[in-house]
């Protein structure tokens, strides 16, 4: 009996609305047999209702999350073949953790955009917000620092609102984010698939 990728799709949690809906329509193309699927990118937009900047961002964030990875084929004729997504069946208690694929120690797939090839490595540890591992003190944000966050929110709100990203899910990422050293490392931790408020040019 083959996996129902597209029920466990359904049921997965902790996504935003274009991270789920990406991964619904991958897993309704889903081959079981081949253990990947291929739809196009304009099919995910159609099917989806999202642009392509959005999907590429969306596919991202499953990638990080440990859901996604996709590689594309060099053809006889030298050209690269449309990607070829596989799911990855990872728990919700380590899906922060790492990744497990079968008789792989890397993908090729890409950092920012299913549009370009590299070597990714598996994921590594998820960001430890409890800095002080001695006594588990949370660290807590100053009034500055929870000003700053609201003030971040409303900017990407703003910006992402019509891909379905809520304010109130922005602000309880952004305060997670300002509770670490603040780089680019400790942002794609935060793994929501959008850009860091630096590259944004919303932390000067």
């Amino acid at each position: 009996m083959s996996f129902d990728w597209y029920r466990w799709a359904k049921t997965r949690k902790n996504l935003n609305p274009p991270e789920k809906a990406v991964l619904v329509c991958i897993a309704d193309y889903y081959n079981d047999k081949d253990k990947c699927a291929w739809p196009s990118q304009n099919t995910l937009s159609e099917d989806t209702s999202y642009s392509r900047a959005t999907i590429n961002r969306a596919c991202k964030g499953l990638k990080e999350k440990g859901l996604l990875t996709w590689s594309k084929k060099m053809l006889p004729s030298g050209h690269f073949s449309s990607n070829t997504y596989q799911l990855h069946r990872v728990s919700e208690s380590r899906k922060a953790d790492s990744v497990v694929v079968e008789n792989e120690t890397a993908v090729s797939h890409s950092d920012t955009s299913p549009c370009r090839i590299e070597l990714q490595k598996l994921l590594t540890e998820p960001l430890d917000l409890t800095l002080n591992n001695n006594n588990k003190t949370k660290k807590s944000l100053s009034k500055s620092q929870r000003e700053l966050a609201n003030l971040l929110a409303k900017k990407y709100y703003k910006k992402y609102r019509h891909e379905g990203f809520y304010f109130d899910m922005l602000l309880e990422q952004l305060e997670k984010y300002l509770l670490t050293d603040q780089t680019e490392e400790s942002w794609k931790q935060i793994r929501n698939g959008l850009d860091s408020p630096k590259e944004l040019g919303f932390l000067e």
